[in-house]
């Protein structure tokens, strides 16, 4: 399974732990292709990590809305994220004019 990710907003100026807004595209070996809308990346208190989309239950409790049902596709989706936010954090380094607005 081929892992594109492709970053939507770099939130640079935020004072909270949102970092960046993301999606992910999965494509089978027939070409078949799933997006994930709105994957953000999260700053938490062992590092950054990939934040699937979620809503909260009527407990209050956030729950995500999809997930991958391996630990291994999870952690590839994840590399894929967090590899491509370091890229476009190095692309808006060298050009700071070409940040996308929050």
């Amino acid at each position: 399974m081929k892992i594109t990710v492709e970053i939507s907003k770099l939130f640079t100026g935020r004072t909270d732990n949102l970092k960046a807004a993301s999606n992910i595209i999965l494509e089978d070996g027939d070409g078949e292709r799933l997006i994930i809308k709105n994957v953000r990346v999260v700053k938490g208190e062992h590092g950054l990590f990939m934040s699937l989309p979620s809503r909260r239950n009527v407990n209050g409790e956030y729950k995500e809305m999809c997930y991958p049902l391996s630990a291994t596709l999870r952690k590839r989706m994840s590399e894929a994220v967090l590899s491509a936010y370091d890229y476009e954090l190095q692309k808006t380094a060298e050009n700071p004019d070409d940040i996308p607005s929050a």
